[in-house]
């Protein structure tokens, strides 16, 4: 299962390598006075445009690819809605984004997530699940090892798009 990388990757003994880390980490981030604790980063995620982990995308920055591409055919058919969006209602003179490849492979079991729950979630939802585990295992820890513990994440993503087209559809449901 992809998901169980941890057990392949992880040190055997994670718990002290962690401790080590994360003294090295925190005796090198010195609050601004005693009443702040440190902040400390161990662990990063993320999917990009032709990137499927942080690895793959700083190789891409370093060797300069461009990682915009033409509308792909299994999203949409751009020649369909191609048009002056000014004059033309529903129409748009856009062709190239960046696209993140497999965003419909979602492992709704995984996450213990509905499969009708899954198909109406905002896609960012389902990518933050996924690059949530890949920096929980980048961090050398499981999700389990954190349960029932103090513990900050911070997410970074932007426009509610999806929350917008599924308010106006009739689909709208709890989980949406």
């Amino acid at each position: 299962d992809q998901h169980l990388l941890s057990d392949a990757i992880a040190p055997a003994d994670a718990g002290a390598v962690n401790e080590v880390v994360e003294s090295q980490l925190i005796s090198s981030v010195q609050p601004e006075d005693d009443n702040d604790d440190p902040v400390v980063i161990v662990g990063m995620g993320g999917k990009f445009p032709k990137s499927p982990d942080l690895n793959s995308f700083w190789k891409n920055l370093e060797a300069g690819r461009d990682l915009v591409s033409e509308i792909p055919s299994d999203r949409w058919d751009w020649k369909e809605y191609w048009g002056d969006p000014v004059t033309e209602p529903n129409k748009t003179n856009i062709k190239w984004g960046g696209f993140i490849d497999d965003v419909d492979k979602f492992d709704a079991e995984f996450f213990k997530v509905s499969p009708r729950e899954a198909q109406l979630m905002d896609p960012q939802q389902r990518l933050m699940l996924e690059v949530v585990w890949e920096a929980i295992e980048d961090a050398g820890y499981r999700a389990s090892d954190l349960a029932k513990k103090t513990t900050g994440l911070m997410i970074g993503v932007s426009t509610d798009d999806y929350h917008d087209l599924a308010r106006r559809s009739s689909a709208v449901e709890p989980y949406t």
